[in-house]
């Protein structure tokens, strides 16, 4: 799709509404919630949302904003939100949450997003939350974090199913999709 009318911009052409995540009217919505410190209209703005929307709305919005909506959600917020967050956005809303928030939402992610989420901390920062986590939480992350960046052992999940040795591959595909139902 190709946008050249002079008077229209990207963020205000109506065609772009079912593409953009997160409609620019809801973003401005969003802010004039915040500005007016309106935490029911907040929720209730950000209440049908997916944990992706609510990080793209925490990456449209300015450092001010950012750290309002963090302050206004922070010990409510899902954990998918900040593992979808961009680096840079996710490091301005951790330095805003509570510790104790951070590891809640931590110890709630699958092992790689755990690490995502602290392996850019400063290691004070990082040690702070990794002893706020229960034991078991605190193995898998401590483990994670001990592989280099980018290396299989620190991108995958530490997930361990063990089922009877005498199953075919069929029979083990029908289980998982008999217990994702």
């Amino acid at each position: 799709m190709t946008v050249n009318n002079e008077n229209s911009t990207p963020l205000s052409d109506p065609h772009l509404n079912d593409v953009l995540p997160v409609s620019p009217k809801l973003v401005e919505e969003i802010v004039c919630a915040l500005d007016q410190l309106n935490k029911e209209q907040v929720d209730f703005l950000l209440r049908p949302l997916h944990s992706a929307d609510i990080a793209d709305v925490f990456e449209q919005l300015n450092d001010n904003h950012r750290k309002l909506l963090t302050s206004l959600i922070g010990s409510r917020m899902e954990p998918d939100v900040l593992s979808e967050l961009d680096d840079s956005t996710l490091d301005d809303v951790i330095t805003e949450m509570d510790d104790k928030d951070v590891a809640r939402a931590v110890s709630q992610m699958e092992s790689d997003d755990a690490v995502h989420v602290l392996e850019d901390m400063d290691e004070n920062e990082q040690r702070k939350i990794i002893d706020a986590l229960p034991d078991k939480d605190r193995l898998i992350v401590k483990e994670g974090l001990s592989y280099p960046e980018d290396s299989a052992g620190r991108l995958l999940q530490k997930n361990l199913v063990s089922v009877p040795g005498l199953w075919t591959v069929g029979a083990v595909i029908d289980y998982f999709l008999i217990e994702e139902n």
